[in-house]
């Protein structure tokens, strides 16, 4: 994806979980670490359409894949 920024320690890869692309990191993010840049709206699941397009959103979610909100 030309233009796309990832921040240092992160990778963009196709996703197992999912059809299309996923970012990884090989070391746990700790809450409230900041990354960037990112201009964007943080929104909670039910603030999202289901027919919104969801390709360059980054989804954020606990261990057990909860999602807790997306920034898109």
């Amino acid at each position: 994806m030309l233009g796309m920024y990832v921040p240092d320690r992160f990778s963009l890869k196709s996703s197992q979980v999912q059809d299309g692309m996923g970012i990884y990191t090989s070391r746990r993010v700790k809450k409230g670490e900041k990354f960037g840049p990112f201009a964007g709206e943080k929104r909670i699941p039910t603030e999202v359409d289901e027919i919104m397009d969801n390709r360059l959103m980054w989804e954020v979610a606990t261990h057990n894949s909860l999602i807790l909100h997306f920034l898109v």
